[in-house]
């Protein structure tokens, strides 16, 4: 049987959950374990070894790399870069994202790799240029908010909340149509 090359300095370890079916290596590569499987013929059913082999990856809209595990015949997805910081890169804050570092979301190296919390990953994309914020026009808090209640405009959102004395969450939520009114007043973008 035909195993899979070890790169140079590559070595392979258990897929936590998926210990007998997968593995992956400090290299974030993952593969398939040799396997037993039943071949139906036309004319006969036999049992054939298939051989390890690697797993193929693809990439979701956002250019991230996933990898579709299958267990029991049921197969689920899992982002390459989370698979591979779950069993190679130390969490001990328990942080729950991972960045890339130099912001290529398909550089999956060890030394690219890191912990975050939320904000920390907003923040990240944003000084990576992975998300750009909206400016001028564009922006809620640059837009003129006219209080259709009241007959009342505002130069922004924030304006219109400290002088009636309501939130400004609670006015975009107008705005965008998530609810009807915020303390009897109706507000639209002008």
């Amino acid at each position: 049987m035909k195993k899979v090359e070890n790169l140079i300095g590559e070595f392979w370890i258990p897929v936590i959950g998926y210990e007998s079916k997968y593995e992956i290596s400090n290299f974030c590569r993952v593969k398939i374990l040799n396997r037993t499987g039943i071949r139906s013929g036309r004319y006969k059913t036999n049992s054939v070894v298939r051989e390890e082999q690697l797993l193929a990856t693809f990439y979701n809209k956002k250019g991230y790399q996933r990898v579709a595990l299958i267990l029991n015949k049921k197969a689920k997805k899992y982002f390459l870069h989370r698979l591979f910081a779950i069993h190679f890169i130390p969490n001990p804050e328990n942080k729950p994202y991972i960045n890339h570092i130099n912001g290529i979301k398909d550089d999956n190296r060890i030394e690219n790799l890191e912990w975050c919390t939320s904000k920390e990953n907003i923040d990240h994309a944003f000084n990576t240029g992975l998300r750009i914020p909206p400016k001028g026009e564009k922006h809620y808090s640059s837009k003129k908010v006219l209080c259709t209640t009241l007959g009342i405009s505002f130069s922004c959102v924030d304006e219109a909340a400290r002088e009636l004395g309501v939130g400004a969450t609670s006015i975009r939520r107008v705005t965008s149509n998530e609810c009807v009114h915020v303390k009897g007043l109706n507000f639209i973008y002008i």
